[in-house]
């Protein structure tokens, strides 16, 4: 018997009581033991399914672009340009809002990186990164160091 939800349920419930009622014979037993195979057979489908999903949507996301946990996940060609700060104070909320959301729909850690270099005091040089990422357990690529 192929599983199709309630009313498999429901013929089961049906078949128990007619057994439970001593109303059915070895026939009515068969009956639920059938129903029984069906929706575990049916339950082992849709678990199937759903891990074949989980890892399909576990592949799209490590397809993705960039890096950290949600890199990947917005399409920068979607979100368009973020606005040019034309140096106007009334105007920099707004234009540093926008540009923190934009980086942080292309990658959290930037967003992480831009709090960490709100909060220092002393001026920002390649050694105070190093001393930060050596702290986190995180030292800088050899690839940047050329930047700097």
């Amino acid at each position: 018997m192929a599983g199709n939800g309630p009313t498999d349920f429901q013929a089961l419930i049906d078949a128990l009581q007619q057994v439970l009622a001593g109303h059915a014979g070895a026939e009515a037993g068969q009956q639920v033991l059938n129903i029984l195979a069906a929706t575990v057979q049916q339950q082992a489908s849709q678990a199937t399914m759903m891990q074949q999903h989980i890892q399909n949507l576990e592949a799209k996301v490590s397809a993705g672009t960039g890096s950290g946990a949600n890199a990947g996940l917005v399409d920068t060609k979607t979100l368009g340009r973020v606005e040019k700060f034309r140096g106007a104070r009334k105007d920099w909320a707004d234009c540093s809002f926008a540009f923190r959301a934009f980086l942080g729909g292309v990658d959290s850690k930037v967003v992480e990186a831009l709090h960490w270099a709100a909060a220092q005091t002393e001026v920002i040089s390649s050694v105070v990164v190093d001393l930060a990422d050596a702290a986190k357990g995180d030292p800088p690529p050899e690839d940047l160091r050329r930047f700097n």
